[in-house]
């Protein structure tokens, strides 16, 4: 332990790791808060066309000269430019208190990840490359052993610690690949030391997070992004056949900055993806002759025949295959999402997710079975508590559990009883 004039380190710091950890979510809802009050002040005041004396201006030769304002002074710190800040001095002062309190927070959400919940992702690590490294033996390959009692603690085989893992490439590589909450949370706190050194701009940015307070919307994104990524693969393979295909046979059927035409693969292909994404099904459609100039008969112009089947092509496969695809995928992940979360708060409030005992054979005793004898964060914090412990330092009922629960043993738990 060390002290600096009379004040215990570790203590205080114990102490500010645990504030952290408790009201996580009431920092995390200060940075989103912060964020949103940088928006408001952001779209209303800064950035308003204005002269030297801070008056708007309105002339349109005075805004064609500061748009040519706004566009030098994006290469220097938005936070030095003065362009921005003549309608409003005031509010550079007040963002530059609101990005140094954001700071301030992102900072506590970063040291509460760091300390509380990425050694759990080393450990998880550090315990995946142990069961690679000593693989257990099969119950026919060990010794049989007392289940209770003194001889079972007196036989208990040594077990490597997680913690004592050499670093090593196994182990850095499955950190690297797990660790995807750690990149984000240094991606916050990077965005927010921008914003105070460089522009406010980058104050909008943790708006993103607010994702995180809808579980149904963060839920059906996870069930969703698998399937709509190798969708959106094939749908761009697509797409980038039909756009070759087109500056092989139609070039004139990718119109490209005004043009009768595309003029290499790479524009048409370029062209046709944007124009896709932009304007659907319209993609080919956007010019003054519609698809094409469409003959008077099948046997007729095969050229302007072949561009309209081309189109007719474009708009089944692309509108109505795979953007109906992409729609159906994403609302299919919302429904799954709703309907997990609606079985579960279902279950959770019909029967104990300790013992299973069903609230009809407990009736008007279930809230408190569930609250005091059965409580499921009671049973997550001993086995938190017991893997956070030292070996040697466990108690009996700690050894006990912990071996069973990795022997994926279920005994450990009341299944079944339900105390009197």
């Amino acid at each position: 332990r060390e002290e600096v004039g009379g004040v215990d380190i570790f203590r205080h710091m114990g102490s500010t790791m645990r504030w952290l950890t408790l009201h996580r979510r009431r920092v995390r809802g200060a940075m989103w808060t912060l964020s949103g009050v940088a928006a408001v002040l952001l779209v209303t005041f800064y950035g308003v066309p204005s002269d030297e004396t801070g008056v708007a201006l309105t002339a349109g030769g005075s805004l064609a000269e500061w748009g040519s304002i706004g566009r030098s002074a994006s290469a220097s710190s938005r936070w030095v430019e003065d362009a921005g800040w003549r309608y409003a001095p005031w509010c550079r002062v007040v963002l530059r208190l609101v990005a140094a309190l954001q700071l301030i927070a992102t900072l506590g959400v970063g040291v509460e990840y760091f300390s509380a919940q990425w050694p759990r992702v080393f450990l998880s690590a550090a315990s995946e490359v142990l069961r690679v490294r000593n693989a257990p033996l099969s119950k026919s390959e060990r010794d049989p052993l007392p289940r209770t009692g003194t001889a079972y603690l007196l036989h208990i085989p040594p077990r490597p610690s997680a913690a004592a893992v050499s670093m090593d490439g196994a182990l850095l590589w499955r950190l690297l690949v797990g660790s995807g909450e750690a990149y984000y949370t240094l991606l916050l706190i990077i965005f927010s030391l921008m914003a105070l050194a460089d522009s406010p701009l980058y104050l909008l940015l943790p708006l993103l997070d607010t994702l995180r307070a809808f579980s149904v919307l963060s839920s059906a994104a996870r069930i969703a992004t698998p399937a709509l990524l190798r969708t959106f693969s094939f749908a761009l393979f697509v797409l980038v056949a039909l756009g070759l295909y087109s500056y092989a046979y139609l070039p004139s059927a990718i119109h490209a900055q005004g043009d009768t035409q595309c003029y290499s693969p790479w524009q048409c292909v370029s062209m046709l993806i944007l124009d896709a994404l932009a304007q659907g099904g319209q993609a080919l459609t956007y010019d003054d002759d519609g698809f094409a100039w469409t003959p008077l008969h099948f046997n007729t112009d095969a050229s302007s025949q072949h561009r309209s089947l081309f189109a007719v092509v474009f708009i089944v496969v692309w509108a109505y295959l795979f953007q109906g695809a992409i729609l159906a995928q994403i609302v299919d992940a919302f429904r799954t999402a709703r309907a997990r979360k609606e079985a579960l708060d279902a279950s959770l409030s019909q029967r104990c997710l300790v013992c299973g005992c069903d609230r009809s054979k407990l009736p008007g005793e279930f809230e408190r079975h569930i609250s005091r004898f059965h409580n499921p964060t009671s049973y997550l914090a001993f086995f938190a508590g017991a893997s956070a412990t030292l070996p040697h330092h466990r108690t009996a009922l700690e050894i006990h559990a912990m071996r069973l629960f990795s022997e994926g043993n279920g005994d450990i738990l009341p299944v079944g009883v339900a105390p009197k």
